[in-house]
C-alpha cells in the first residue's frame, strides 16, 4: 500500500467528483492495466460518498498516446453521465471520446493519473481560482488574431488564432463547452490549419517520451512538421510518426497555455503541461479542440519559459503570465 492512506485517496479523488457529479449519476471509472490499482478503488468510494452510481473498467494500456479506446469501453463511455478517464495514455483525441462528448458525457480527464499527482503539486491549487484564471487566458486566445511563441532555447514560431476559441481546461465539466480534469490548469486552443510556421523547440517534457534529455526542435512551414532535429529522443518522435503512415499526424493542431500555479516538473506530461505561464503545443489531431485535423495521434510537447505575444501584446514574458 502506498504511503498515502486510502483515506486520503479518496478525499482528494473527492474533489474533482464534488466539482462535477450530482447524486444518483452514473460514473464509469476508466482505467488500464498500468494505472496503480488503488487510483480507481479510492475514485469508486468516492463517487459512492457523493451519491453516485460507479462503475470500474480496466481495459489494455494502449502504446501510445490518443489511440482509440476498446469498443468495450467506448461503448460504456457513451452511456454514462460521467466519465472519469485515469487511463495511463490519454484519449481526448479519439472518435470514441468525441462521440461520448457529443450526447452529452461529462469528461474529467485524468491520464497519467498516480497517486502522487492526485494528492500532490497541481492537485492542491483551489479548483475554483483555477478555472477563473484560465477563463481569462481562454478569453485573450479567442479575441487574438495571432499569436507568437518565443523562448531562449530557440522557438519563434507564429500562428493564426482567428476564428477559433480558446478552451477552460480548468476542472469544470460543462457539456457542450469545456471538459474537466484533476489536476488541470490549461487554455488551449486550435491555431488556423496551415497557419504556424516557425521553429519549436520542446525543451523539458513531451509524450509519451517523458522528461527530455535534450532538445526536440521541430521546424515547422505551413501548419505542417517538415523537421525534426534533435538526439535520440527526436529519432523517437520521428520514428513514432513515420509508423502511423499519417499525413495529419504532422500538423501542428494545438497551442496552449498552462495556468496552474501548483503544478510541478516531473516527467509526468499530464502535470507539467499545466504549470502557469508554460505552453505546450500539440502535434497530430485537434478535431475534439474545434479544429479540422482528423489525425491518427496526438502529443504534447512543453516549452518551460516561453513569451507569448498576442496581437502584438505580451501575455506570457519568460514564464511568467501578464494578466
Amino acid at each position: 500500500m502506498s504511503r498515502i492512506d486510502m483515506a486520503e485517496l479518496i478525499r482528494c479523488a473527492r474533489i474533482p467528483l464534488e466539482l462535477n457529479v450530482k447524486a444518483g449519476e452514473d460514473v464509469l471509472i476508466l482505467a488500464d492495466t498500468t494505472t496503480e490499482e488503488d487510483l480507481p478503488k479510492a475514485m469508486a468510494a468516492a463517487a459512492r460518498e457523493v451519491g453516485a452510481e460507479p462503475t470500474v473498467l480496466v481495459m489494455e494500456t494502449r502504446p501510445a498516446p490518443n489511440l482509440e479506446p476498446s469498443r468495450a469501453a467506448a461503448g460504456a463511455m457513451k452511456s454514462a453521465a460521467v466519465l472519469v478517464m485515469m487511463a495511463s495514455q490519454p484519449i481526448t483525441h479519439t472518435e470514441a471520446l468525441r462521440t461520448a462528448l457529443g450526447v452529452g458525457v461529462k469528461y474529467i480527464s485524468m491520464p497519467m493519473l498516480t497517486i502522487d499527482s492526485l494528492t500532490q503539486g497541481a492537485a492542491t491549487a483551489d479548483p475554483r481560482e483555477l478555472f477563473a484564471v484560465t477563463e481569462r487566458v481562454a478569453t485573450l486566445l479567442t479575441e487574438a488574431s495571432s499569436a507568437r511563441v518565443v523562448s531562449d532555447e530557440g522557438t519563434d514560431v507564429t500562428m493564426d488564432l482567428r476564428g477559433r476559441s480558446g478552451i477552460v481546461l480548468g476542472g469544470l465539466c460543462i457539456p457542450g463547452k469545456t471538459t474537466g480534469g484533476f489536476p488541470h490548469g490549461e487554455a488551449p486552443v486550435a491555431p488556423v490549419e496551415e497557419s504556424t510556421t516557425g521553429t519549436i523547440v520542446f525543451d523539458t517534457t513531451m509524450n509519451p517520451i517523458g522528461r527530455l534529455s535534450q532538445p526536440v526542435v521541430l521546424r515547422v512551414q505551413s501548419g505542417r512538421i517538415t523537421r525534426i532535429e534533435g538526439g535520440a529522443e527526436a529519432d523517437k518522435l520521428r520514428d513514432l510518426l513515420a509508423s502511423k503512415g499519417d499525413a495529419n499526424s504532422y500538423m501542428i493542431g494545438e497551442f496552449a497555455i498552462g495556468t496552474n500555479p501548483k503544478a510541478r516538473i516531473t516527467g509526468n506530461m499530464s502535470e507539467d503541461k499545466r504549470g502557469i505561464g508554460t505552453v505546450h503545443f500539440g502535434i497530430g489531431d485537434n478535431a475534439t479542440l474545434g479544429g479540422k485535423v482528423r489525425a491518427a495521434i496526438h502529443l504534447d510537447g512543453l516549452i518551460r519559459r516561453p513569451t507569448v505575444t498576442l496581437d502584438g501584446k505580451v501575455v506570457v514574458e519568460n514564464g511568467e503570465l501578464k494578466l
